[in-house]
């Protein structure tokens, strides 16, 4: 299956020593000079076909910012962005196996300016009808109690006791088949007992869990978890026995019933009070924990496709006859992708409309506004929608006529 990703950060990276950061990740994010902290594992085995990238500051003369995803610590695919440029992009052919830990690095040559926001999308694709949907957290979670995170992209905050809080619902009808969960440390010593059980949950009551258990830093399970259109999507973190302290992360292989259909997700416990205001948040994870009312402090670069089947949650109903609606924008301009929230409800949802979006370096955010009244103030939004990216047809078979001769043998 073709397949992409992207994601973006708004930290800029050191202009002296080369950093490490999340393959998809959201502004929570950040870059490290550490790379165990900044790797995500593969479920199952991935193709790399090509990755842009963006910086919002040319490097300057003479000074260049290289770019790599990297397969366990060697760099596979490179962009050199120098000088006054301030965009790059690689193409090619490269499989990384199930198991390997991918990140992103950047490696600066020159003392270059330093550039506060990178954006980048990655195109891949897969041995059979699924897309790797990951996620990881930058800081040790909690080894004593369970915690929720959201399930896609890189993201650098605790987990919340509360699963609502970072969960999405579910846009399509998809099948789960595989999860691959790491940590930065092993739980502990042989015999001990300790272990992290890592699992997605469907409404927080089927799972399916990777376990990493006393000296293991990796595990893989295979599985059937099916999901259908609604249903909250949510990584769950079970401690026993108080491992160390670790980064977990986790890769997840996604058989969605329609081909091409890639799901992502964003859902915070973020505040928005009701002054009729347009705010902005980011478009996959947990955005920026903060709805804002200036779009440029959200901005993603979303690869190109057709965005659709937008689903979306509020933790309050607006009530009475007001409404909240949820726009995808495309490069400053809402699209038609767009969910209502009205009244007593708090969930709502598009399946009509598809937004195309052609990429290429444009900004995509996700848009709140409030057109009818002033709904109640509320705490949290979560978003899930599909990006639709067409697959390749097999050729018709063509059945070739017999053009030579039947030769009868007669017996005499």
């Amino acid at each position: 299956m073709i397949c992409k990703m992207f994601g973006g950060d708004n930290t800029a990276p050191s202009t002296t020593v080369a950093q490490f950061n999340f393959i998809n990740p959201c502004f929570q994010s950040s870059w490290s000079s550490t790379e165990s902290q900044r790797r995500n594992p593969l479920s199952d085995d991935m193709i790399l076909t090509g990755w842009s990238i963006q910086l919002d500051a040319a490097p300057g003369a003479g000074k260049s910012y290289t770019f790599a995803i990297r397969d366990d610590g060697v760099d596979v695919a490179t962009i050199t962005i120098s000088d006054t440029a301030t965009t790059g992009s690689w193409s090619g052919n490269v499989s990384i196996a199930a198991g390997s830990l991918v990140c992103v690095s950047a490696t600066p040559s020159g003392t270059p300016t330093a550039s506060t926001n990178q954006y980048w999308q990655i195109n891949y694709s897969t041995n059979g009808n699924y897309f790797l949907m990951m996620g990881a957290s930058s800081v040790q979670q909690d080894t004593v109690n369970t915690k929720y995170q959201n399930p896609n992209g890189g993201q650098g905050i605790l987990g919340s006791s509360t699963y609502t809080d970072f969960d999405f619902p579910c846009p399509t009808n998809m099948t789960v088949n595989k999860i691959t969960a790491s940590a930065d440390a092993a739980p502990g010593a042989a015999a001990s007992g300790k272990k992290w059980d890592v699992a997605i949950a469907q409404n927080n009551t089927n799972f399916l869990t990777a376990t990493i258990f006393e000296t293991e830093t990796q595990h893989t399970t295979s599985g059937s978890l099916s999901f259908t259109p609604g249903d909250s999507m949510v990584m769950r973190y079970l401690p026993t026995a108080g491992p160390a302290a670790a980064r977990i992360g986790w890769c997840m292989s996604i058989t969605p019933d329609v081909s091409g259909e890639c799901v992502f997700g964003f859902g915070n416990f973020a505040a928005i009070v009701s002054d009729a205001t347009t705010r902005y948040e980011q478009m996959l994870s947990m955005g920026n924990n903060g709805w804002n009312s200036s779009e440029n402090v959200r901005y993603l670069h979303p690869p190109a496709g057709d965005y659709k089947k937008m689903y979306v949650r509020v933790g309050t109903a607006p009530g009475g006859t007001t409404s909240r609606v949820v726009t995808l924008m495309d490069n400053g301009s809402p699209t038609s992708l767009a969910a209502t929230i009205t009244g007593a409800s708090t969930t709502g949802s598009d399946t009509t409309n598809t937004a195309t979006v052609s990429g290429g370096g444009n900004t995509g955010t996700l848009r709140m506004t409030e057109p009818s009244g002033a709904p109640a103030a509320l705490s949290g939004v979560h978003v899930g929608y599909v990006l639709f990216v067409p697959q390749p047809t097999n050729p018709p078979q063509i059945e070739m006529p017999n053009i030579f001769p039947v030769t009868r043998l007669m017996t005499i």
